[in-house]
């Protein structure tokens, strides 16, 4: 949080740090502001995943990481880049944001508890059989 608050401010600055053409540091300080804005999102989202994958739940995590990318995040860019005429700020944009789903995924899920493996009750059912 603390980056992500330190980055927004600081984004027309960076790109200041290279030698190119002004129209390339107005989208580098754009897309700079969109993924500081999106940090936060990508915080909560690795600590859903890492507390389903300490409960054992490495299948559900490699859905919710691996799946959702390319079951959402990679059409919807195919989609959204080649069947529409948006520019590339919304696209970055729409495509940075859509975190934000799984944001609600991961919230679900960890409230649910199906992400919890008892292996003590595990351990004490093979002990009695």
């Amino acid at each position: 949080m603390v980056v992500a608050v330190c980055a927004l401010p600081l984004a027309g600055f960076f790109p200041m740090l290279y030698k190119t053409e002004e129209e390339i540091r107005s989208l580098a300080g754009f897309m700079i502001v969109i993924q500081a804005i999106c940090m936060p999102l990508w915080s909560y989202t690795n600590a859903c995943y890492f507390t389903l994958r300490s409960g054992g739940k490495t299948g559900l995590t490699f859905l919710f990481d691996f799946g959702f990318t390319w079951l959402l995040v990679i059409p919807l860019g195919a989609i959204l880049s080649y069947c529409t005429d948006l520019d590339i700020h919304i696209l970055f944009a729409v495509l940075s944001l859509i975190e934000i789903v799984k944001v609600f995924i991961g919230y679900f899920m960890v409230k649910s508890d199906i992400w919890i493996n008892n292996i003590i009750d595990d351990i004490m059912d093979e002990n009695q059989a």
